[in-house]
């Protein structure tokens, strides 16, 4: 009898619509340590524990995760270069990205077709296909420092010295165009947009404030007072809150996207940088980067419940969690699109487990 139950399970498991195989993942948190030029590898499980640290370049600033999850982008600020990290074994692939001076945040575009870079010492963005590696450099306002795609495809950059937001149209890559947002408080430095792609909230860390753009205007509606030296923002996965860590008082300020006001502050270590939300949505990650550490915090009740040790002085500009599937076969060029057909979403492959209940849907 206990045979036969084993054989229709079996049956049941591998041929039944309602279970699905599916490659193993799990949620990462790439950090840049800029002082010890490392970048610390976190799975953020439950235990929250650095499974790898990776030699980078010197003075690595931001850190993305691709849309497939198959590979790292790393800024390395003194050495003007992207070092891009392979996922699958933790491996800094050969083929390093010169850029220009002091590049600092970073993000990637929805399909991972382009990777958009700040350098704040030459005052533009550096556009990375990421198939062909070819780099293309766009000027930009008065020392960038952070960046954000929008759902739509725009990029926005945050211009620290020239109180502004740049808006780079990226409708057609042979020849982008540049406007820009004025208004803002002084020395802006993070930025983020609501997953709807409605609102920016930039960080005007030499104001104490954060400002508020509506995106189909392209002007400041509302101004949210927060703690000392705000620096990087991060949007909820529901869009519902704001959380921008506030440097100079070791705070994260929760504001709400429907009353623009602070709902909550919570105290985190020292000198909090850069912030990420899981893709899960039920935590924040919060780098303090003069404590060597990151604050996890529970978005359900806004608690942190643990400190994490990492390198020196971690900085993480940049969405730096992503989801990693252990099939992360790319091309040894670090091409986002990998596999012979640039197909980023197969679930073929290495790695991949039977399971009914567990079922990964790639955001």
């Amino acid at each position: 009898m206990q045979k036969a139950w084993f054989f229709f399970l079996s049956f049941v498991i591998l041929f039944c619509p309602a279970f699905s195989v599916r490659c193993l993942a799990a949620n990462y948190a790439y950090v840049t340590n800029s002082n010890g030029n490392t970048v610390s590898v976190i799975q953020t499980a439950d235990e929250s524990v650095v499974v790898a640290t990776i030699d980078v370049g010197n003075s690595p600033a931001g850190a993305v995760v691709s849309p497939n999850g198959k590979y790292v982008y790393v800024t390395n600020r003194s050495e003007n270069n992207i070092y891009i990290i392979r996922t699958s074994d933790n491996t800094v692939m050969s083929d390093k990205i010169n850029v220009e001076l002091s590049p600092q945040g970073l993000d990637i575009s929805l399909d991972g077709n382009y990777l958009y870079v700040a350098n704040k010492g030459s005052n533009t963005v550096s556009v990375i296909n990421t198939s062909t590696k070819e780099v293309t450099s766009v000027t930009v306002g008065n020392s960038p420092h952070s960046v954000v795609v929008s759902p739509s495809g725009g990029v926005y950059v945050t211009n620290q010295l020239g109180s502004s937001v740049s808006v780079i149209s990226t409708s057609d890559h042979s020849a982008y165009t540049v406007s820009t947002i004025d208004g803002l408080g002084f020395q802006p430095t993070g930025i983020d947009i609501t997953p709807d792609g409605a609102f920016l909230y930039v960080a005007n860390k030499g104001r104490g404030t954060v400002s508020v753009i509506d995106t189909s205007t392209e002007e400041v509606t509302h101004t949210v007072n927060v703690k000392v030296s705000p620096h990087s923002v991060a949007a909820s996965l529901s869009g519902d809150h704001v959380y921008v860590t506030n440097q100079g008082s070791n705070t994260v300020s929760v504001i709400s996207t429907e009353t623009k006001d602070v709902v909550i502050t919570i105290n985190v270590g020292n000198s909090p940088h850069g912030l990420a939300v899981t893709p899960d949505g039920d935590y924040l990650y919060v780098a303090n980067h003069n404590e060597n550490n990151l604050s996890v915090i529970r978005l359900s009740d806004n608690t942190e419940i643990k400190k994490i040790n990492v390198g020196n002085g971690p900085t993480c500009l940049g969405k730096f969690i992503g989801a990693v599937s252990s099939d992360s076969n790319g091309d040894e060029n670090g091409d986002e699109n990998g596999d012979e057909n640039g197909d980023s979403d197969d679930d073929s492959g290495s790695g991949c487990f039977i399971s009914s209940a567990y079922t990964y849907n790639p955001r």
